[in-house]
């Protein structure tokens, strides 16, 4: 059950004014000490802020021309994209799993492959059914850099709590199902919280899995499950995917 706020959730712990005092002036509340000791609550000794990671797609940097010397690992924004799917393509085993998954939900891409520009950039170069050619980047439609992004951070990140913001960016309405369905997979093996302002991913994931933010009358943030309160009626309407009459 998810109380509307963690005073309510801890009120011995926030009884504790000297923590308060800790607060710092123009800084995100995930990065205030306060915040991790009332983590360390839920989560033990386990430090939550080493085994998370947090996307936010930008196909802007996606599509400009990485330096070679990039890290393996997926950026928050995507920008070295082009050289981490090298590494993957260089991978029998992982090229595989790329390329089925690259089929599930774009089934009209034909081939992917990353090249070198000018001996110290890599860029992405993409082939269609419909063509011979292998389109470079700059060419590429945003929601198919995104899908690409979304495969990589899925299936290729080891990190066990991924956290992505708005994953249906650019994203064609009609392969939204098929990612859930990933999301759902994936969820399997390692925590996946997304956030999203679009109706159908709140169609098609399950109803016991989706959080409510929402502000109360003095401005401040709540959290709620509404399936299991009388929002979740209010939620389906605000959403447009409620089906009464």
């Amino acid at each position: 059950m998810v109380e509307n706020t963690l005073g309510e959730l801890l009120p011995e712990f926030f009884e504790k004014i000297s923590l308060i005092k800790t607060l710092k002036p123009q800084t995100l509340l995930i990065e205030q000490p306060i915040f991790r000791f009332a983590l360390e609550e839920f989560f033990d000794d386990v430090d939550i802020f080493n085994n998370l990671f947090v996307y936010d797609f930008d196909v802007k940097q996606s599509k400009k021309a990485a330096l070679m010397t990039g890290q393996l690992k997926l950026e928050e924004d995507s920008s070295n994209l082009a050289i981490v799917l090298k590494d993957i393509l260089a991978n029998k085993d992982k090229s595989r799993l790329f390329f089925n998954m690259l089929s599930y939900v774009l089934p009209f891409v034909e081939d992917v492959r990353v090249d070198p520009v000018a001996d110290k950039y890599l860029i992405l170069r993409l082939r269609e059914a419909y063509s011979k050619v292998y389109l470079p980047t700059a060419f590429i439609s945003d929601g198919t850099l995104n899908a690409i992004s979304l495969i990589i951070a899925l299936y290729f990140d080891e990190t066990p709590l991924l956290l992505i913001e708005e994953p249906e960016k650019h994203i064609y309405p009609y392969l939204i199902s098929a990612f859930i369905e990933m999301f759902k997979e994936i969820s399997e093996n390692k925590q996946i919280i997304i956030t999203t302002h679009e109706s159908e991913m709140i169609k098609y994931a399950d109803s016991e899995n989706i959080l409510l933010i929402s502000r109360d009358n003095d401005g401040f943030s709540t959290i709620c499950r509404p399936f299991e309160k009388e929002e979740y009626l209010y939620t389906q309407d605000l959403l447009g995917i409620s089906n009464a009459n």
